[in-house]
């Protein structure tokens, strides 16, 4: 029977001297089906993993990979009930919600306990988001997870009305973001937004931080309304007047991209795919890209 085998290296980094340290090889055989001898019917994504010291959940912890070649025997006998994708976090200091913050797993091998006695109706999937000195929206910022633990309680007395769920630390973060933080309640994004909407006071895009970042962006970037990008499409708007893309940046980045980039009306990608709809452009960026490629075969084959 065919084998292969695998290789894995692993490598350690020494973050006082900033040196890279080696570690020997691990080798395991694997069959032609990617498939470990000792468990002919554990089918899993990495195989090498098994055995490696880390008890992993899902398919690894079953009875066919051996409780992960071992590796979950002494979980399972103390949390036999817990089901979570990475056995490995529970006991590991940091508290985590979800199935992990459980009865049947210890309240996540006791990590969450001090967490459930402070907020006991605190539902999050991060419960060490809470206090971290980062305001967090949505179900963090909530009377019931003391207001992200107290890392709110400033952006609430400011704002009042923000209603935020992603990142209320994006307002007045220096970045102009658009949709619900460039509102009257949020201060126009913490006064980030004031500028742009002086200047661009009709144009809606969800992240005006782009207009003018010398990327020409397509959609509702690239319109009047918004200076046509803040100016970044002007040159490739002349140039190809009737290309109409999503990231008009890319036309002529030396990589040839396909759909609509690689039309006439975008002019085969800015020249990026020198071969287009059975027709060789012979343009000088292909010359110099041919010679380049025949320079490194030439190298290889003479080594």
């Amino acid at each position: 029977m065919i084998i292969a085998k695998a290789l894995i290296l692993f490598h350690s980094v020494n973050s006082i001297k900033g040196e890279m340290t080696e570690l020997p090889f691990i080798s395991r055989v694997l069959l032609e089906d990617n498939t470990l001898p000792e468990y002919p019917n554990c089918k899993v994504d990495y195989p090498p993993w098994i055995g490696d010291g880390d008890c992993r959940g899902g398919d690894y912890n079953t009875e066919e990979c051996g409780w992960d070649g071992g590796d979950c025997i002494e979980f399972n006998e103390k949390y036999p009930n817990c089901k979570v994708d990475d056995p490995s976090y529970i006991g590991d200091g940091d508290c985590r919600g979800g199935d992990y913050n459980t009865e049947e797993c210890g309240w996540d091998g006791e990590d969450c306990i001090g967490f459930n006695e402070k907020y006991p109706n605190c539902k999050v999937d991060y419960p060490l988001y809470i206090g971290d000195v980062y305001c967090d929206g949505g179900d963090y910022n909530t009377e019931e997870c003391g207001w992200d633990g107290g890392d709110c309680i400033g952006f609430n007395e400011k704002y009042p009305n923000c209603k935020v769920d992603d990142e209320p630390t994006y307002i007045d973060d220096g970045d102009c973001d658009g949709g619900y933080y460039n509102t009257e309640e949020c201060g126009w994004d913490g006064g980030d937004c004031i500028g742009f909407n002086e200047k661009y006071p009709n144009c809606k895009v969800d992240t005006p931080w782009m207009v003018g970042d010398r990327h020409c962006d397509g959609g509702d970037y690239n319109t009047e309304e918004c200076g046509w990008d803040g100016g970044d499409c002007i040159e490739i708007n002349e140039k190809y007047p009737n290309c109409k893309v999503d990231y008009p940046w890319v036309i002529g980045d030396r990589n040839c991209n396909g759909g609509d980039y690689n039309t006439e009306e975008c002019g085969w990608d800015g020249g990026d795919c020198p071969f287009s709809r059975g027709k060789r452009l012979l343009s000088s960026d292909y010359l110099v890209y041919s010679f380049q490629v025949i320079s490194i075969l030439f190298s290889l084959l003479h080594a």
